[in-house]
């Protein structure tokens, strides 16, 4: 039975060292490497969510410095774009996939690692029991589906979205603390 946690957060938002977490079946792949940046404001995510418009350095920075957490596909395309300057069309015919694709792909992965639970499960993730913390890098940090990530942790489809409903509650007490 999943226990509701309700982390704070530290004074400054570095990345703890990370601390033994029983391996699922197969290893994560997210390795905390740098601090973890501020969201993105609005207006920032719209223009770096818009691949005609030009991102700012600052947007860009803090999308690879956020991309750091992600698995190395997704890390890749991310540095690809936002940090190497390549476009979609010739990583598309590099890779041999539409750039519809790509674009669509790309969004996601920027909407994912801005959204709230994305900094919850990296800052505060380690410190949780082993079923939370896995739930939480599959779901918010790799961005498997709830049925991906059942099937990839050996747990049944309710104690993923059971746990998956445990970091949104803190998620939504957090950012409701933080709105009064």
């Amino acid at each position: 039975m999943l226990t509701q946690i309700t982390p704070t957060f530290p004074s400054t938002t570095m990345i703890p060292t990370p601390s033994p977490v029983p391996p699922p079946t197969r290893p994560l792949t997210c390795t905390p490497t740098r601090p973890l940046t501020r969201p993105l404001t609005r207006g920032e995510l719209r223009r770096a969510m818009d691949l005609r418009v030009r991102t700012g350095a600052a947007a860009a920075e803090a999308i690879c410095a956020r991309a750091e957490y992600l698995p190395p596909s997704d890390r890749e395309l991310v540095r690809a774009v936002y940090q190497r300057g390549q476009s979609l069309a010739a990583l598309g015919t590099a890779v041999g996939v539409p750039q519809k694709h790509l674009s669509r792909r790309l969004r996601k992965i920027v909407a994912r690692i801005n959204a709230p639970a994305f900094a919850l499960v990296v800052v505060r993730g380690d410190s949780w029991e082993g079923r939370l913390a896995a739930v939480g890098r599959a779901v918010f940090v790799e961005g498997c589906n709830l049925r991906q990530a059942s099937k990839h942790l050996n747990l049944t489809y309710h104690q993923v979205r059971a746990a998956r409903d445990v970091i949104e509650g803190i998620v939504a007490t957090l950012t409701s603390k933080e709105a009064a």
